[in-house]
């Protein structure tokens, strides 16, 4: 329930504040909680479906680069403190490892493996090499140091080629 209440603040407070800025998100016009007996949510907001819009299985060079560009936007627009992160839900994106189970780092490369094989059949995907689970592995300490000193940014927590809505007649912007 927590997590609904978060997207339900987050569409309610902060998407009016990243369209504003320029972030591509949706237009909210409503939305509507009710926390007895049942949480329940209710959210009224642009729609973003074809002819307009289309989303796209694989996204070639210049939608991923926008897409990274769209994320790049939405991290910083947190960092540059705008809207607090503790404002939000604490916990975050739980990247540090602290926050992670044990075991998933100590499965890293088999879950690798796994995750590659899954694309072998995919002539238009080019695999990454297959020692990348393990060297993931041997770097996961070092970087999670580095997110835990980091300053805290704004998290999309499932973005994904099937989140990104792309503008049929446009040239490269994007929203999610």
């Amino acid at each position: 329930i927590k997590s609904y209440a978060n997207e339900a603040r987050v569409l309610r407070e902060l998407c009016p504040v990243l369209r504003a800025a320029g972030v591509g998100v949706p237009q909210v016009y409503h939305v509507e909680e009710e926390h007895s007996p049942h949480y329940r949510l209710l959210v009224a907001m642009e729609c973003y479906t074809a002819p307009q819009w289309q989303q796209l299985p694989l996204m070639d060079a210049e939608r991923t680069y926008a897409g990274l560009d769209w994320l790049a936007r939405f991290h910083a627009f947190g960092a540059g403190g705008k809207f607090k992160q503790e404002e939000l839900w604490t916990p975050g994106g739980h990247t540090p490892l602290r926050h992670r189970p044990d075991s998933e780092l100590e499965e890293l490369p088999t879950r690798f493996d796994a995750f590659r094989a899954s694309f072998q059949a995919a002539s238009e995907f080019r695999l990454p090499s297959a020692d990348v689970g393990v060297r993931l592995q041997l770097e996961a300490a070092k970087v999670s140091g580095w997110l835990e000193d980091a300053q805290q940014v704004l998290v999309h927590g499932d973005f994904k080629s099937g989140n990104i809505f792309v503008p049929a007649d446009s040239d490269g912007g994007i929203a999610a």
